[in-house]
């Protein structure tokens, strides 16, 4: 063979096996099909540890051989899928995997749970890859990607679930304590709602401001606890939310394992609103004011505009009012008649009738007749007065009125006509009038003028606000107009005026005059503003609202001979402050219409004095709320001559027990209140008010409105029945110290009592301070010693100032300066005081220092059985530090009390022990609380038993504290009678409480 033709062999047969071998690879590559993995996560993200449902779906044309899953780079899942296995219909469970394989083992379907945690960045993205391989070594993978975000901490909040109210009892007591969770992966839940995280709740109910020690744990908010011992507790918590996340509640929320306060009262110093009512006896014009509880007192308002006393009438009555010729004064079903001449109202002679009514009237026509009017329920009755020779009983004309008489209303003779207006608001309506016309009659059998009960008739007003008032009048033409100031409740003031004549009205043709609506700026289409009322502001924008209005009687400003209506009138400040402003303008009404009057603008005054009583001449008489004004009208300037306050806002009280009762002074802004009470604590009534004030001759140069300025406030007193020493301040500098001052009253002479008559007024002027901001009256041997810490405006000196009292003749006995601020002065005997600075106790004894505790004070003083106690807060504690009288320090404790109290005043005695039945005396302290805002939750007071650490120096142990929380108590008075009875003054609900222990 040549060697071409074993060229041409092996060529064929390396074609041949080429072919071959390409034949073969190229079946084999028909094989490596790819494999389809898909990878589904639901959902997407989560909060961590977040629970991600994962389904992993493969499909190949051949069957396949393994299977493997991965998150992140950690291998979850592996699965061969062997031969033998009937994989034709196949579902198998392996742990949390689901397994489902089909069509042969070309469909391999995966699902399973996934819980992934995740801490320290605020998000991450995890990865879910999934990979698989036929028999024929085919291969094809999936991914997918979720995000988890951190899971951050709870915050959790502490309340007591059970019982319900102040938690406050003996042991053993069993509360339930809840928690209100708030999760960004659970969402908020509490103890009743629950969760299903999976949570742990760590307990520790008996906490007192320790260490946390672990009660018991739960997985659901709420735990249930029993105290077995006396104290003030604070639980505590602890959540291990489902991220292992550790959040405490930040709340305090204390639990009261005490005995309570019993039979807890409130003692309002507004017991009732005062009755006034003013009479014009030309020249003069009297007020009358009717209060409920004891007196009815009378002033007469002099030429020169000041308010004189008259007298005090010592008469209960609910009622008061007063007609031409008669005053009457009721109470229940009893009415008194008293007769009113020329010269005043004789209250030494009266009539009494019988009646049951809601309100009491009279109405008289001149030379014919006089009715006492009665209100009761849908009746009004007509009763003639009959002298007290008149013969026989006429009776009185009843009618029945279309609806329950509330309260408002208005009558009026018509003399010329003989007719009886009557307006009344009808209750329970939408702001519906009634008014009524009645015709009088001459009975010639009786030989009296009667009320005709068959000429009556009525019809109706619709206004659209709430009427305050109702007065009529008759103009210069004859014609009888009828007035209703009206309140807004919607808008939070009274704000229109109505005006309609009678006689239309009475016939069902009724409007409002066109005109004559006061509703500022609307209805006066004609009067600018400014021109009313110039502002010395002009760079802001203001409108009127009527909110009060009255008729001139002759009033200087409308001296016209036409009609004056003398209206108050609100500034609102547009876009600002509502009623920024009050004044008093006098319109004139003429014809049917109001003019403005070109003498005047309007009158500033207060911004609370819109209730105007009556205005004559040049006196105008305001009631405020609080106080009676009388007021000169001329220069256009409102000058404030007198007031009377009759409220009192207490923030220091005092008192003394005779076998008679327990008398109580309650003192502050406005004055003293003086209230007894029985032994038993029963309040028997208000004994008398007095307006602490100076007279004005005593401060010359002064205008007498800053005498009366309401801020003015008795800050200490004290009050035996003898003698009360009180202290006069307004918060301030500048001229206030010229008024300011200490006051001695006789209170066993009750004349100059009735005309506020003082023996001692010593203004701080006098004293050379400008303010006081600690004070102690104390009386030894009929002697009183009053004790202040006073400054003078910005100087940092602090004056110590003793006075003496001895049969009203006041003496100064010694003055010392300190150079830092002073927190409680105690008067220990008339020759020694403790004062307690920021930083030290001082003992000053016969007006010289005598010994310094370096490092103490700031607290507030009290002395008992020889030891001087200071007590005081840090933080959530009450410290109580014990001296001897040389003020070596012999104890000191802290109390965790749970909240942030403020002392405010302490005192110390004996009292029966009717807590624990021993039936002996302890030593207690009575520790007023105070606080800074409604909101907080604080105490009125706390009982500390000093027994033990008086006999033993065991330590101090709480016993009692009161159920009322969210009041600031400034000041407590302690009385042993039968009961252990416990006064204190409220400067939020400005009153004082009562209580005993039990």
């Amino acid at each position: 063979m040549d060697s071409k033709t074993l060229v041409a062999i092996i060529s064929s047969l390396a074609i041949f096996s080429l072919s071959t071998i390409l034949a073969i690879c190229g079946s084999k590559s028909a094989n490596f099909a790819p494999v389809d993995v898909k990878v589904f996560a639901n959902p997407l993200s989560g909060i961590s540890p977040a629970d991600f449902s994962i389904q992993v779906s493969i499909y190949s044309i051949s069957p396949i051989k393994n299977v493997t899953i991965k998150f992140e780079d950690q291998e979850i899942f592996r699965r061969e899928i062997k031969k033998e296995e009937k994989i034709q219909d196949t579902n198998l469970t392996e742990d949390k995997y689901s397994i489902s394989i089909t069509s042969g083992g070309k469909n391999v379907s995966i699902s399973f749970n996934e819980r992934i945690t995740f801490a320290g960045e605020p998000a991450k993205i995890f990865s879910f890859v999934a990979s698989a391989e036929t028999e024929e070594k085919g291969k094809g993978e999936g991914k997918t990607d979720v995000i988890v975000y951190s899971n951050q901490p709870c915050s959790v909040r502490i309340y007591i679930a059970s019982p319900a109210g102040a938690p406050i009892e003996l042991p053993p007591f069993s509360v339930q304590l809840g928690a209100d969770v708030t999760d960004d992966r659970c969402g908020n839940f509490n103890h009743l709602s629950g969760t299903n995280c999976k949570f742990k709740f760590i307990w520790d109910a008996d906490n007192k401001g320790g260490e946390f020690s672990q009660d018991g744990e739960t997985d659901q908010p709420s735990f249930n606890f029993t105290y077995q011992e006396l104290g003030i507790y604070t639980p505590r918590l602890k959540v291990i939310d489902d991220g292992g996340n550790l959040c405490e509640n930040q709340n305090i929320e204390p639990v009261y394992v005490l005995r309570k306060f019993e039979k807890f009262t409130f003692i309002p110093m507004e017991i009732s609103i005062p009755k006034i009512q003013t009479k014009f006896l030309n020249p003069t014009t009297v007020i009358i004011i009717s209060k409920p509880d004891y007196e009815i007192t009378e002033y007469e308002v002099e030429k020169d505009g000041r308010l004189k006393f008259q007298n005090i009438i010592t008469l209960t009555s609910v009622d008061i009012s007063i007609g031409d010729k008669f005053l009457l004064a009721g109470s229940g079903s009893n009415v008194k008649i008293f007769p009113i001449t020329a010269s005043g109202i004789n209250w030494n002679t009266y009539n009494e009738i019988t009646r049951l009514s809601e309100k009491i009237d009279s109405i008289t026509f001149q030379n014919k007749a006089t009715f006492f009017v009665f209100f009761f329920g849908k009746f009004v009755f007509f009763c003639p007065y009959k002298p007290p020779d008149f013969p026989g009983d006429t009776g009185c004309s009843t009618f029945e009125m279309p609806s329950e008489f509330s309260g408002t209303y208005g009558l009026y003779a018509d003399e010329q006509n003989n007719k009886i207006y009557l307006a009344h608001y009808q209750r329970n309506t939408l702001f519906k009038i009634s008014l009524h016309s009645f015709n009088i009659i001459y009975d010639n059998t009786v030989k009296i003028w009667l009320v005709d009960q068959n000429s009556s008739t009525n019809s109706e007003i619709q206004i659209n606000n709430l009427p305050q008032k109702f007065l009529f009048f008759k103009d210069t033409d004859g014609k009888i107009y009828l007035l209703i100031p009206t309140t807004d409740f919607s808008r939070g003031a009274s704000y229109r005026t109505y005006i309609f004549e009678v006689q239309p009205c009475i016939s069902g043709n009724c409007s409002p005059l066109s005109k004559t609506n006061i509703n500022m700026p609307e209805v006066i289409r004609d009067i600018p503003d400014l021109e009313i009322c110039t502002l010395t502001d002009t760079q802001k924008s203001y409108t009127l609202n009527a909110f009060d209005a009255t008729l001139g009687n002759n009033i200087s400003l409308c001296d016209t001979g036409e009609i004056c209506l003398v209206s108050s009138l609100c500034l609102d400040e547009v876009g600002g402050t509502k009623c920024r402003r009050i004044s008093y303008y006098p319109f004139i009404f003429s014809s049917g219409n109001i003019k403005r009057n070109l003498k005047t603008n309007c009158i500033l005054t207060e911004t609370d004095a819109k209730n105007i009583l009556s205005a004559n001449f040049d006196n105008l008489i305001i009631h405020s709320g609080r106080f009676i004004l009388s007021s000169k009208i001329s220069r256009n300037k409102l000058e404030i001559i007198d007031s009377e306050s009759f409220n009192v806002q207490p923030s220091n009280i005092s008192g003394y027990q005779t076998n008679e009762g327990i008398f109580i002074s309650a003192a502050g802004k406005e004055g003293i209140k003086f209230l007894k009470f029985s032994n038993d604590g029963a309040l028997e009534g208000t004994t008398f008010h007095l307006f602490v004030k100076p007279d004005a001759k005593d401060i010359p140069g002064l205008t007498y409105d800053l005498v009366i300025h309401p801020e003015y406030s008795v800050i200490e007193h004290l009050y035996d029945g003898k003698t009360l020493v009180a202290i006069l301040q307004r918060p301030g500098c500048g001229e206030d110290f010229n008024v300011s001052g200490i006051f001695a009253y006789d209170m066993q002479d009750q004349q100059s009592l009735k005309q506020r008559k003082y023996k001692i007024y010593k203004r701080y002027n006098d004293i050379g301070i400008h303010s006081i901001s600690k004070v102690d009256i104390k009386k030894f041997s009929g002697k009183y010693i009053i004790d202040l810490v006073g400054s003078r405006c910005q100087d940092p000196i602090v004056d110590i100032v003793s006075f003496e009292i001895d049969n009203f003749v006041m003496k100064e006995r010694f003055r010392l300066k300190i150079q830092e601020p002073t927190i409680d002065i105690l008067t220990y005997s008339s020759d020694l005081v403790y004062l307690s600075t920021a930083t030290n106790i001082i003992k000053i004894q016969n007006g010289q220092i005598r010994t310094v505790a370096t490092g103490e004070g700031g607290g507030i003083l009290e002395i008992y059985q020889g030891y001087i106690f200071e007590f005081l807060t840090q933080g959530p504690y009450i410290k109580i530090k014990v001296f001897d009288g040389e003020l070596n320090k012999i104890k000191e404790q802290s109390i965790y009390f749970g909240i942030y109290p403020l002392i405010s005043k302490v005192q110390i005695t004996k009292a029966i022990d009717e807590i624990f039945g021993t039936g002996r005396d302890i030593d207690i302290a009575i520790v007023a609380l105070a606080s800074p805002t409604k909101q907080m939750k604080v105490s009125a007071m706390i009982i500390f038993h000093l027994t033990d650490f008086l006999n033993s120096g065991e330590d101090i142990e709480i016993l009692g504290i009161s159920p009322n929380f969210g009041i600031a108590t400034s000041d407590v008075k302690y009385f042993r009678g039968s009961k252990n009875l416990i006064f204190f003054a409220d400067l939020f609900s400005r009153g004082i409480f009562a209580s005993f222990l039990r």
